[in-house]
């Protein structure tokens, strides 16, 4: 398996359905959130995407927030950088083989933090079948 530092970016002020009692199981809808990235490129352009296909869920323990959690599941054959090419290369065994496998984390509430309306979430993610 491989490790990669990942941040996630989830709108998720109208992006979960669930009810708002504690500890509460949240499912993150896919139209109101969206998975991004941008990486430095030969340290001179930054290369930005995202994937299309994804889900997950939120616990939150309102009494208890160290019991909050996000755990994200990424089809990794759904990536977008807008270059086809690019995207066909990081789909193949060089980098995720995107046939096989997807990114998965899971991430405890202290990893959290608010920019703007966003939640991002800094996390390992580990590379799996």
């Amino acid at each position: 398996m491989r490790l990669f530092e990942f941040v996630l970016a989830l709108a998720l002020m109208t992006g979960l359905t669930g009810s708002t009692m504690a500890a509460d199981k949240y499912v993150i809808d896919k139209v109101h959130s969206s998975i991004t990235f941008s990486v430095k490129h030969m340290m001179i352009s930054t290369v930005k995407g995202g994937f299309d296909d994804f889900s997950g869920e939120i616990m939150r323990d309102e009494n208890d927030i160290t019991k909050s959690s996000v755990m994200v599941t990424i089809q990794t054959a759904s990536i977008n950088t807008a270059n086809e090419g690019r995207d066909k290369h990081l789909k193949s065994p060089d980098f995720f083989d995107a046939t096989i496998r997807k990114l998965r984390s899971r991430v405890p509430a202290s990893k959290r933090k608010m920019v703007g309306s966003l939640r991002t979430v800094r996390s390992q993610c580990v590379l799996s079948a």
